[in-house]
């Protein structure tokens, strides 16, 4: 018949395993009492029988070679539940034990007295008990012998645990010992006087002090030159240790500064902790650590004052700056919002950049947000209506704000442009102005000619009708013969109309005009007929070779233009020479046509020709020229996708027009070079 199970037998168990003895090896004091036990008892067989769930187990043995047996079969699971010395005197005449294996079949037990063994905290968890396999009996005296020897057993349970206690202890005091003396924060131990009674290295090494020095040492020292936080002077008694001492409070992160003989200040974050022995209120000790926060309070300095520089730029900087997170909110801003959107930067603070830019601005620059959440910059222009009905223009950027390769937020710089905006434009429209000009300038250095070539096809025409208009009134009018002076003013009238139509060419602006397919003879003929009398009347000799069926696409006007600058420019400049001439040569090439305008000098000095494409630069006399002819014909070739250049090497004076024969690509007005 197996025991039953103790009353409280997971707690029973719970207590075994805290002594943490089970499956232990052999140790000679347990071994000894099991000796004693089997020799008082005169009992060959002897046990120290710890009782597990399933299982006794022998802690010490005597006549005995097993180690344990189950606990179904166990005297010792029966012993347990006992108070006293548990005794079986025949166990083949009792009902518990007489088909016990270990009556039946071995060790043949005839005897069992068992006194059971006791936890620390009161629960039954084996036995010291003795065996025989013949039977036997015990003497009052041997059952008080048994008992004693299991209350040792108990106290060697006690003593072991309280070993183990010690050795923790141990341990954890090593441990402490250890890390007090090798953290880089500085302990000391004062008594209730305030006087320093132990402390480790760091509280040497950071006090700057010898442990003869700071033994002893109270808080109430005036060498230490003690200031607080704002740096006014610091009591003895308001240092935290004393406050401490005198309050029974902890006093935490503390900051005060200390100065030792000559040296610097030193500052310290000191917290305090109060020790308290049993059933006292007011502390006996109290622990003091503190670490030297001298250069980390030197970073903070610098680095508020960092911020303030800092600030101070960002808020005299003119453009509209702001650092927003992932979710738009804004995170830190510029005083220039105020001046543009009305908005200080507290007020931005913590707000959505939809609240701040408003709904129709942000779903305009909504798309370029979303590319700056991916990690792109970027940069574009944007114009917005004012509350004053003006234009405004803004140049923006957005840069993403990267960190552990995610983006977190982005920076937003925004700059105004709306005067650079409203001064391209006034520039544009003078560069125009000085187009418009530069070209009617040309136009009236040939307006004698100009005139001269309209005046003596009138004065042929005037003659011609006087003469008919005589005859007409005689009746001498002869048909055959009259009816050629007729023919003469016809061929007159052709040739002003001729005159005018290039004068009408030449002076409208075809800035804007489509390209159209034209010959080269008819820009330059029509060119030429501008300027050919002036150069007839200053002796100039003016030729012109040109293939009648070469063709380009254009704007007749403005190649017009070019010619008559480079024309009027050879004009100036062999005025005064003694051999005067003028040619113009047209080279045709597979895709592109080349103007040659040569004349009688022999070249230009190198100095000049660095700079005479450039606007305003002339070496023309005061009043002479403007300065913009050959910049602004270098200006259209380039809107025709050619080029002007000036031809080095050349015996003469020689400049080329290089044009595309046709116009692929889209062009848009011209500017001045």
């Amino acid at each position: 018949m197996k025991a039953p199970y103790f009353s409280n037998e997971a707690k029973r168990l719970e207590s075994l395993a805290s002594l943490k003895i089970l499956d232990t090896l052999p140790e000679l004091d347990f071994d000894n009492i099991a000796f004693l036990a089997a020799q008082i008892c005169n009992m060959p067989i002897a046990l120290i029988s710890i009782v597990d769930d399933k299982r006794q187990w022998f802690k010490a043995k005597v006549g005995i070679d097993a180690s344990e047996t189950h606990r179904d079969f166990a005297f010792c699971a029966h012993a347990i539940l006992q108070s006293d010395v548990f005794i079986v005197d025949d166990p083949l005449h009792d009902e518990k034990f007489k088909d016990n294996p270990l009556v039946t079949v071995g060790p043949h037990i005839k005897f069992y007295a068992g006194a059971p063994l006791f936890s620390p905290d009161g629960f039954p968890i084996g036995t010291v008990c003795v065996i025989d396999s013949k039977p036997n009996t015990l003497t009052a005296h041997q059952t008080q012998a048994l008992k004693a020897l299991s209350r040792q057993v108990t106290r060697l349970f006690e003593l072991r645990m309280q070993i183990e206690h010690l050795d923790e202890v141990r341990e954890h005091l090593l441990f402490r010992k250890t890390a007090t003396e090798n953290i880089s924060e500085g302990i000391v131990l004062q008594n209730q006087s305030g006087a320093i009674v132990d402390f480790n290295p760091a509280a040497l090494k950071i006090l700057n002090l010898s442990a003869e020095e700071l033994t002893g040492k109270t808080s109430m020292d005036p060498t230490w030159k003690a200031v607080n936080e704002k740096g006014h002077d610091l009591p003895g008694h308001e240092h935290p240790a004393m406050l401490c001492l005198s309050t029974g409070q902890k006093q935490n992160n503390f900051i005060m500064g200390i100065k030792q003989n000559h040296e610097h200040m030193k500052w310290l974050k000191v917290n305090s902790a109060p020790l308290f022995e049993e059933n006292l209120t007011s502390p006996i000790y109290v622990v003091t650590t503190f670490v030297d926060i001298t250069v980390d309070l030197e970073m903070q300095k610098n680095i508020r004052q960092n911020q303030k520089e800092l600030r101070f730029v960002l808020d005299n900087v003119p453009y509209m700056i702001g650092h927003w997170d992932s979710q738009l909110i804004n995170l830190e801003a510029n005083t220039a919002y105020k001046k543009y959107i009305g908005v200080t930067p507290q007020e931005m603070k913590g707000k959505h950049f939809k609240d701040i830019l408003g709904e129709s601005v942000f779903q305009k620059v909504r798309p370029q947000v979303a590319k700056v959440l991916e990690g792109h910059t970027v940069e574009f222009e944007s114009t917005n209506l004012r509350l004053d009905g003006h234009l405004n223009y803004s140049t923006i950027c957005y840069i993403p704000d990267i960190q552990d390769g995610k983006v977190v937020g982005f920076l937003s710089i925004v700059v105004d442009i709306t005067r650079l905006k409203e001064l391209e434009m006034s520039r544009q429209r003078l560069e125009i102005n000085l187009i418009e000009s530069a070209r009617l300038s040309a136009l009236g250095e040939m307006a004698g000619g100009v005139a001269h070539e309209i005046n003596n096809p009138l004065t042929i025409i005037l003659g011609n009708i006087m003469l008919l208009k005589k005859k007409f009134e005689v009746g001498t009018l002869i048909r055959d013969e009259d009816i050629k002076g007729f023919e003469t003013i016809e061929r007159t009238v052709a040739r002003i109309a001729k005159i005018v139509k290039g004068l009408r060419a030449y002076s409208r602006d075809a800035e804007n005009d489509p390209f159209e397919s034209t010959t080269i003879e008819s820009i330059i003929e029509h060119t030429t007929e501008l300027c050919a009398e002036k150069f007839k009347l200053n002796d100039i000799i003016l030729k012109s070779n040109c293939d009648t069926s070469i063709k380009i696409e254009c704007r007749p006007s403005q190649l017009s233009q070019v010619i008559m600058n480079l024309l009027i420019n050879s004009f100036d400049a062999i005025i005064e020479l003694p051999q005067k001439w003028i040619e113009i040569q047209v080279i045709e090439n597979t895709s592109s046509v080349e103007i040659h305008v040569i004349d009688s000098g022999v070249g230009i000095d190198n100095h000049v020709v660095e700079k005479m494409m450039q606007p305003f630069f002339t070496t023309k006399n005061v009043g002479k020229g403007t300065g913009l002819g050959l910049s602004i014909s270098f200006g259209i070739a380039k809107s025709h996708h050619g080029d002007l250049t000036y031809k080095n090497g050349c015996s003469n004076t020689t400049f080329v027009l290089k044009l595309p024969k046709t116009q692929s690509i889209k062009t848009g007005p011209l500017h001045c070079s």
